[in-house]
């Protein structure tokens, strides 16, 4: 075996040099087999030799392995290594863009002294919309397409029952800022989903008015999405508001009121996208909550978080946000 070492090149050459050797059927263990068939008085003097041999065998192979792995590191620290070449970055995570819109809105509201308050996403009729002015016989309730756990509690379809938890909670005057998530029986298109994230804001204390609501909203679309976004207020209808507004921004998808196109799916070709429903408290609601409302008024909006994040990221489908796509996930990042 040790003539035959030299030839052993790399690490394969010497694992079958060792099995040729040393392996169960190798020459070694082949010759220690016929040691029964010696004479008894030789049997231990060939067995001693036998083992020595194969313990030299085994050094001189450790040896021989020892010398190919200096060689080969050897051989890799005299490569060349360009350190202008560029690095293989780590695969590192980021804030999904609906979380990271989340947490920026909420930012804009506690810049301006806006308390956060969180809910339960079970809630029952009473907060969700008995209190809200929506009576079961209110023909409002149709347009929520609740999903209902027991009859008297749902998948809350928007985050309005903490204005309401709030305001039986505290006296006036407050201000507050609620995101979480809601529940509809949607069909699943480019705009809608049956799962989204809501925020909605609500100020109560002498004096307000439209005015006050509109420069809010204003302030925080420009704030999120730059002074160049458009805006609009449309005439609406809310029962737990009164006068009511839809507010839209210019469409993503097709550049908004720049130049909207008829086949726009994310618009439908009007150039503007729905971001939510505003207005001033209903009188009822401040009722319902134990205020005056001949001493208070309040404004009140809703707003689809997916929506601000489609129009930040210019994103012209809703779903891409849930579909976790990790190439358009890095991009967004």
């Amino acid at each position: 075996m040790q003539a035959a070492l030299p030839e052993a090149s790399d690490r394969d050459a010497l694992e079958a040099l060792r099995v040729r050797f040393l392996g169960r059927q190798g020459e070694i263990t082949q010759i220690r087999r016929v040691i029964g068939s010696l004479p008894t008085v030789q049997r231990p003097e060939a067995g001693k030799r036998i083992n020595d041999v194969a313990a030299a065998s085994e050094a001189a192979i450790a040896q021989h392995e020892r010398s190919l792995r200096a060689n080969e590191l050897g051989s890799e620290l005299s490569q060349t290594i360009d350190v202008t070449f560029p690095p293989i970055l780590p695969e590192t995570g980021s804030i999904h863009p609906i979380r990271r819109t989340m947490e920026d809105i909420v930012t804009y509201f506690e810049r301006h002294g806006f308390a956060v308050v969180l809910g339960p996403e079970i809630e029952t009729d009473e907060h969700s919309f008995d209190a809200l002015n929506i009576p079961a016989h209110h023909p409002a309730r149709e347009g929520f397409d609740s999903m209902y756990v027991r009859s008297d509690l749902l998948l809350r379809p928007h985050t309005s029952p903490m204005q309401i938890r709030t305001m039986r909670a505290n006296p006036p005057p407050l201000a507050i800022v609620t995101p979480g998530k809601c529940f509809r029986r949607d069909s699943v298109d480019a705009r809608h989903t049956y799962m989204f994230h809501q925020v909605e804001a609500l100020q109560v204390a002498p004096g307000l008015h439209m005015g006050h609501l509109k420069g809010v909203l204003t302030g925080m679309c420009r704030a999120l999405l730059g002074p160049r976004q458009s805006l609009r207020f449309r005439p609406s209808f809310f029962p737990f508001t009164e006068p009511s507004a839809e507010v839209d921004t210019s469409c993503p998808g097709c550049l908004g009121n720049e130049r909207p196109s008829a086949g726009c799916r994310t618009c439908g070709g009007s150039g503007w996208m729905e971001l939510g429903g505003s207005g001033m408290v209903h009188p009822n609601v401040l009722r319902n909550v134990g205020y005056d409302p001949d001493a208070v008024s309040g404004w009140a909006f809703g707003i689809g978080i997916e929506r601000l994040a489609m129009v930040r990221h210019g994103i012209d489908d809703i779903r891409v946000l849930f579909e976790n796509d990790t190439a358009i996930l890095k991009q967004l990042a």
